[in-house]
């Protein structure tokens, strides 16, 4: 443990307030080898190792519950009816009302100042206070229930009509269920908060190192609905209704100890560690919250799940709040807030509103959309971007007399009420026109719906030192674009408005009119659909990134290594030895007197001054604030953009030091938008910088990245053409799937038909074929995926097939890609092949769960089950770097723009040359974007298509671009090579068109016999072997000669014509041999000639037998057998039985039987040797097993073998052997079915038709020939 406790002791209750420090994923931030070493724990920041949980959780913790406690009829009753002795005595007119309580204060002071006036001892006084103290206990303990029975009085009786429904029955309701999961909520609460509260930056006071909640309970009692109201008037999907809500905390004064244990109220208390001692002092304390607040909620529905799209909460007033606040709790220096004081609670109900206002109070509101929230936390905020086409304005009223000219532009903005109105775009200026026309599309991302849409309309000053002169505004109210839109638009669809002419508004009068339209794009999300299995809600898998959407990228911190200095020959000889005593690397530290969770410092950092800055497409996107002396700078700094092609986004992040006028670069590192994404959701958020300046004797500097992805289809509804790009692959990633063990059989009769697939970000790249009725299958298969970054993430998921519906999930397994298989070769910027011939086995976990924006990051990880453990291998093969098509087109136009710039800036000193600073940076920065593209591009090879086919193996990536299909609501599916499940599956065409363009990239492993087929099929999940509209099965080589260089048309025939336009291209892949079990070579059809048998064994009675062979695959015809009912292709009947020969001890046969093989590697062959006897039945006289993996393939003389035959009882060799022959023809198998169905054969058309470069140019290719028989 880094410590025990952390303990401080509360003045008031004499109790201890322990924090236990916990060893978690945070604690220890370097090997596991030195997990517990003193030294290690003193140089580690308390931020990264500290991890404090809440003390006390829920009513039972906070109130010290326990099961002794629970109250009996007797204990329910409260003192108020035990009567006191002048109760008694007293008429009941003498006590008991407010104006007692005044006048025994008043007769109580007067005679207090008479004794201390008459200089009387403490006695008399003391008898003043004994009288008037029981007097006060009768009177206010009659008042007190006076009080309750008025309230029981209202209660009764009955209340005047109105049209308020009443919520008793809910409240009834909440009542039994609040205290069973009142400490689930608490619990939910602390861990949200106190993760928030643990995020470095956080906490914005240094002296504060950690803050959290330490105690929390929401009271036993639950809130109350007092009435509801719904209005009838509204659309059919909206509803509307009026809540009253309050919350009234227990009346603990005249409770006792056990009562208090069971009645217990709100309250929080939050803690924390001050200065380096770790001081642990409570900061506050809220308790006793009660409060009233009328709200208006309105309901927008919708048809698909979760059938609630959004819920606008809007407060008809300000809540009447009340509250016992203390600052540093019940410490001895703890002070209770003064509510008491005149004007301080209209003060607090003033600030509600004006802060609260502009957000939920009339006419605006707060809108929460559902399908987002139980989509969970965001890695990037905005609910979809907003497209204003922008026109013209028409008869613009000049501002002043004095204007000679009206130079406008637009100003877009949403009325944020906490930021204000910032400015999101701006568009172009118009040089003096009171009738300017823009016809200009703009872009914003949008946070909400509720926020009207803010276009100032503004005049460009004349002049540097003037500002700029606002005309008018016109303020559009974002409701009305949806006023149109059916019920299943709204905030899931792309909705639009056209032709609006808005009123520019100036002094509340109009000085012209704006016109625009409007068209809304929704972020693209995972639907969440409930899971009848797991009795939860799941993530359903019909989801396809885009490259169009909203990105964020931002730094946090860096840390920096120096260059370590010999100081003497006592610590080199340390240092070469490597001292396991010491994790912290030799340095210049200041580290004398340093504290527990202190980094030491490097004196060579003090003379740092670093910042950092962002460039996207080598343009300045952000820079961070300065941080000087320290190695560990806190380089806080995010920008939210729109990105409309995400694989062509990159970002270069530099890090300077010196100052804003005068700086030098420290390290830079170039990187991809979609290597960013997937480094953070890789969780591996540090990114090692190239040094630049070795002055600084820098050796290492780390950047701690974060980014964020959502996709939006900003072309659904448009005219533009949609943004299509492929970013080359860095080369594919073997994933052999061995087998699984002790599957959770999900089956309630029989048992399940299990499969795995292997997915890429989230993205199904293969599967393996089904193994039927077991819980322990044995696959052998291969899944090649090909990756473009180093970061991405392999899930593997086994689910159950299933006849009909969808298959179930077994198990689920996400890896994270092992930073010893994706390296690059040493002193080279190359990345390097990978065989690893160790297995690894990982445990299936139930499908994860779908996160919401409230759930809570440590159930998530306690919540999966086990459902089995699954056996993998793992290589790597790297593509050979080079230019794609499209950067063969970059990089030729990058050249011409290289040899404009050196012509016109070549010989020009821009210092002197060029006086305006503005000009001078813009033409630094094409500079540098310049050189950025030619250092990007520098280390790819430039290939022709001929040059490329000499390649065998590659990534082949095809684009659909567009196409005809026979029928609507159909899907195109893609096959390669010998698997019977599609490689990809387009999304359902509504109609006959495919007007979404898309991607399919496939590793090829021999190009020479590879084959692709399209499909135009109705099911979605259709195999190779059912019914489809159109098809074409082409070889994958013709594909790449004809729609290399252009694009090509593929004509698919059937019941029906479909026509596909594509595009191909071919990154080689270098790969010394691929694995047997890959190749060709391991699907064909084996013949099989049973030559004859020697040294039968003797059967029968005459001293002969009478033998004939039978033969099966993968079986020995028991369908029991263990190891057989495991794998694939196996089969209880032998698929080859010979004639039996008569009275032969030497039989020869020379018979032979065929059987198609889609597994030669991992496929046998089993042998049993029968004698022949009709009386008494046929008699096993010896077995064998013969794997296939022998026979070679390429041998064609054919392949002779002689098999040992065993004894079937006791396994021992027989002395008889029974000589085969084997011929095998390499061909492609289907296994879903027993189709024969030859795909590596010559003389297959291509059915292609390229588009020439001329409209109309069509010219018919003749038939290619594939491939040859090996």
């Amino acid at each position: 443990m880094v410590a025990n406790a952390v303990k401080s002791v509360d003045t008031k209750t004499g109790k201890n307030d322990t924090v236990e420090v916990k060893e978690t994923k945070a604690t220890v931030l370097k090997d596991d080898k030195n997990k517990g070493k003193k030294k290690k724990k003193k140089n580690q920041d308390i931020d990264d190792y500290l991890d404090v949980e809440a003390s006390y959780v829920g009513w039972k913790q906070v109130g010290g519950y326990e099961n002794k406690d629970e109250l009996t009829i007797e204990d329910s009753l409260d003192e108020t009816h035990v009567q006191t002795f002048l109760s008694r005595v007293l008429p009941e007119i003498a006590y008991g009302d407010w104006f007692h309580s005044v006048a025994l204060l008043g007769l109580a002071s007067i005679l207090s100042f008479v004794i201390g006036k008459s200089k009387f001892s403490l006695g008399p006084l003391f008898i003043v206070i004994s009288f008037f103290s029981i007097y006060y206990r009768a009177s206010i303990k009659k008042y007190r229930s006076s009080i309750k029975e008025l309230v029981q009085k209202e209660i009764v009786v009955q209340k005047v009509e109105d049209d308020y429904e009443s919520m008793e029955w809910l409240n009834t309701l909440l009542d039994k269920f609040w205290p069973r999961i009142e400490p689930q909520v608490c619990q939910m609460v602390v861990e949200q908060v106190n993760d928030i509260l643990s995020t470095p930056g956080t906490i914005p006071v240094p002296l504060i190192k950690k803050l959290w909640i330490d105690e929390f309970s929401l009271g036993i009692k639950p809130p109350r609905i007092e009435r509801v109201k719904t209005f009838g008037n509204t659309a059919n999907d909206v509803v509307v209704m009026d809540w009253n809500l309050s919350f009234t905390p227990h009346d603990t004064a005249d409770l006792t100890s056990k009562q208090l244990k069971n009645y217990v109220n709100t309250r929080i208390v939050v803690k924390s560690f001050i200065g380096q001692k770790l001081i642990s002092i409570p900061v506050a304390s809220i308790s006793d919250i009660a409060f009233s607040v009328p709200i208006r909620l309105r309901f927008k529905l919708m048809t698909a799940f979760p059938h609630m799209q959004t819920v606008n909460v809007q407060l008809l007033d300000v809540p009447q709040i009340d509250v016992e606040a203390k600052l540093l709790n019940n410490s001895i220096f703890g002070w209770d807030l003064p509510w008491f004081i005149p004007g301080l609670m209209p003060f607090v109900n003033n600030l509600i509103r004006y802060y609260a206002g502009p957000i939920v109070m009339p006419p605006f509101s707060f809108q929460l959309n559902i399908p987002q929230l139980l989509q969970g936390g965001d890695n990037v905020n905005g609910i979809g971007i907003l497209e204003v086409n922008l026109r013209k304005a028409v008869d613009i009223k000049r501002s002043s007399k004095l204007d000679t000219s009206v130079d406008p532009y637009v100003n877009f903005m949403f009325g944020a009420p906490l930021t204000g109105d910032t400015v999101l775009a701006r568009s172009n200026t118009v040089k003096d026109s009171l009738n300017p026309v823009w016809d200009e599309t703009i872009f914003m991302i949008t946070d909400n719906l509720t926020d009207p849409l803010i276009l100032d309309v503004m005049d460009l000053a004349d002049s540097n030192i003037a500002k700029d002169l606002k005309i008018g505004r016109v303020i559009f109210d974002m409701n009305k674009l949806f006023d149109s839109a059916d019920e299943s638009s709204g905030a899931s669809k792309t909705v639009h408005k056209q032709g609006i002419n808005a009123s520019i508004m100036r002094n509340a009068k109009s000085i012209g009119n704006l016109l625009f339209d409007l068209k809304f794009h929704p972020v693209l999300q995972k639907t969440i659909v409930p899971d009848a299995q797991e009795s939860t809600l799941t993530e359903d898998d019909g989801f396809e990134e885009l490259n169009t959407g909203i990105s964020s990228v931002g730094t946090s911190e860096a840390e920096i290594t120096f260059v370590y200095k010999e100081d003497s020959e006592d610590k080199k000889a340390s240092h070469d030895h490597g001292d396991e005593d010491d994790d912290v690397e030799d340095c210049e530290c200041e580290n004398d007197g340093a504290t527990a969770g202190k980094k030491p410092e490097d004196k060579r950092a003090a003379k740092l001054s670093l910042f950092v800055e962002i460039y996207k497409n080598a343009k300045l996107l952000a820079t961070s604030s300065i941080v000087k002396g320290t190695q560990y700078p806190a380089l806080a700094v995010s920008e939210r953009f729109i990105v409309d092609n995400k694989p062509k986004t990159r970002f270069k992040f530099v890090v300077r030091n010196g100052n804003a006028k005068k700086s030098t670069i420290i390290a830079t590192s170039v990187q991809s938008l979609a290597e960013l994404v997937d480094r953070t959701e890789a969780e591996r958020p540090w990114l090692p910088m190239i040094i630049k300046d070795k002055s600084l004797e820098i050796s290492e500097l780390k950047l701690k990245i974060a980014a964020g992805w959502k996709s939006v289809d900003l072309n659904e509804g448009s005219k533009r053409a949609a943004a299509v790009s492929y970013q080359p692959p860095i080369g594919v990633i073997r994933t052999f799937l061995n087998k699984a063990d002790n599957l959770k059989d999900l089956e309630t009769i029989g048992t399940i038909d299990p499969y795995c697939t292997v997915q890429l970000n989230g993205k199904k790249m293969g599967r393996t074929n089904t193994i039927d009725n077991t819980t322990n299958p044995i696959w052998n298969q291969a899944i090649y995926a090909p990756i473009n970054s180093a970061n991405q993430r392999v899930t593997f998921e086994v689910f159950d097939s299933e006849d009909s519906g969808k298959d179930k999930s077994i198990g689920f397994t996400p890896i994270t890609l092992n930073e010893d298989l994706i390296v690059k070769e040493s002193k080279s910027d190359k990345w390097a092949q990978k065989v690893f011939t160790e297995p690894k086995t990982v445990t299936l976990v139930s499908r994860p769960k779908a996160t919401s924006a409230f759930s809570s990051k440590k159930k998530k990880k306690s919540s999966a089950k086990k459902r089995g453990l699954l056996t993998y291998y793992e290589s790597f093969y790297p593509c050979l770097p080079i230019l794609s098509l499209e950067e063969i087109q970059e990089v030729n136009m990058l050249n011409d723009r290289s040899n404009q710039f050196k012509e016109k800036y070549g010989n020009i000193d821009l210092e002197k040359g060029i006086k305006d600073k503005k000009e001078r940076e813009a033409i630094k920065a094409e500079e540098n974007e310049i050189n950025e593209l030619q250092d990007l591009y520098s280390h790819k090879l430039k290939l022709d298509l001929d040059e490329l086919l000499n390649y065998n193996s590659g990534v082949l990536a095809i684009t659909v671009l567009n196409g005809d299909v026979a029928a609507p609501n159909t899907y195109i599916q893609t096959f390669f090579d010998e698997s019977g499940y599609a490689r990809s599956v387009s999304h359902q065409l509504k109609t006959k068109s495919v007007k979404q363009p898309y991607i399919i990239d496939q590793f090829i492993k021999e190009l020479e016999w590879s084959v692709t087929t399209f499909r135009i099929v109705k099911k979605e999940q259709s195999n190779k072997a059912e019914e489809y509209i159109s098809e074409l099965v082409i070889p994958t080589i013709e594909i790449i000669k004809n729609c290399y260089y252009k694009p090509g048309i593929l004509t698919l025939t059937g019941s029906g014509v479909s026509k596909l336009m594509i595009q191909a291209e071919w990154f080689p892949v270098l790969t010394t041999k691929l694995p047997q079990s890959d190749l060709i070579t391991n699907f064909g059809e084996l013949k099989v000639t049973v030559k004859n048998a020697t040294n039968v064994p003797i059967s029968d009675l005459n001293g002969f037998s009478d033998p004939y062979v039978k033969l099966y695959l993968n079986s020995g015809g028991d369908k029991s057998n263990s190891l057989s009912k495991n794998i694939l292709n196996k089969s209880s009947d032998p698929f080859f039985k010979t004639k039996t020969i008569k009275k032969n001890l030497n039989p020869e046969w020379n018979e032979t039987g065929n059987v198609e093989i889609s597994n030669r590697v991992n496929d046998y062959l089993y042998v049993k040797l029968y004698d022949k006897d009709v009386a008494s039945g046929d008699d096993l006289l010896g077995e064998a097993i013969f794997p296939l993996s022998h026979i070679d393939p390429d041998n064609v003389n054919g392949n002779e073998f002689s098999v040992d035959m065993l004894d079937p009882d006791s396994g021992e060799p027989l002395d008889c052997k029974i000589n085969f022959a084997f011929e095998f023809e390499p061909k492609f198998i289907l296994n879903v079915s027993k189709i024969d169905t030859n795909l590596a054969v010559k003389g297959i058309t291509t059915g292609i038709t390229t588009v020439g470069t001329a409209v109309g140019s069509v010219a018919k290719l003749k038939s290619g020939i594939f491939g040859k028989k090996k």
